[in-house]
């Protein structure tokens, strides 16, 4: 399964398997522009990370009951056919039609196990994945109200996103506040009148046509001289 990468605009949080959390040491204020600090970002991680763990199933038994499988596989399908061999006054066909007996439940016994742990592996997760998403959405209305929106990946556990809405919102934050763009920091902007001699730009115009139109200016008023 391929992680996406942290952007401009979503921060990817990889869940690390042996530290059984998330990872959260590649992240620094600056990447929310100061809108989340690490105190808060570890407080609300910590109960993602209860959640996940709480959720995933136990791989310890698939890895014991692998184990024991193998040990009985090994022991009916070779230890028996060779000890019989060696061994004199022996039905031969009595005794191999028991071991492939043997072997062949013992390989419906461990597919009917898989299939189980199958299903519940998927219960498990599902569980789990409902359950982060109802946290998420009973913290969304704070992390919203910065432009901030955490995301449950089609991928989780694996990942988790932070996404920066105040970034596609043309949106800037200004002393830790998120101001629209499309108003002027300065205030005085806004009160400047717009004439002939003092014309008002619009910032989102090409620069070569505000510079034609100037030059256009220029020219005309120096006729008018």
């Amino acid at each position: 399964m391929m992680i996406p990468v942290t952007t401009n605009s979503v921060i990817v949080f990889r869940y690390d398997r042996f530290r059984k959390c998330f990872d959260l040491s590649q992240y620094a204020p600056i990447m929310t522009d100061g809108l989340l600090y690490e105190k808060e970002l570890q407080e609300y991680m910590e109960k993602i990370n209860s959640i996940v763990e709480k959720g995933r199933p136990n791989t310890r038994k698939l890895c014991w009951f692998i184990t024991a499988f193998v040990i009985v596989i090994v022991s009916v399908s070779i230890i028996i056919p060779v000890t019989t061999v060696s061994s004199k006054n022996t039905n031969f066909g009595l005794t191999f039609g028991l071991s492939f007996g043997l072997t062949f439940g013992c390989f419906v016994c461990f597919l009917l196990y898989l299939i189980r742990f199958s299903l519940d592996w998927q219960k498990k997760t599902t569980q789990m994945i409902n359950e982060a998403k109802e946290y998420v959405k009973s913290k969304q209305q704070e992390f919203e109200a910065r432009g901030l929106r955490w995301a449950i990946p089609s991928g989780f556990p694996a990942w988790i996103e932070l996404w920066k809405d105040y970034k596609s919102n043309n949106v800037v934050v200004y002393d830790n506040e998120p101001i629209d763009q499309g108003e002027p920091l300065d205030p005085h902007i806004k009160s400047m009148s717009s004439s002939p001699l003092n014309p008002q730009y619009n910032y989102g115009e090409n620069p070569y046509e505000v510079f034609q139109n100037e030059q256009s200016f220029n020219a005309s008023f120096q006729q008018q001289n």
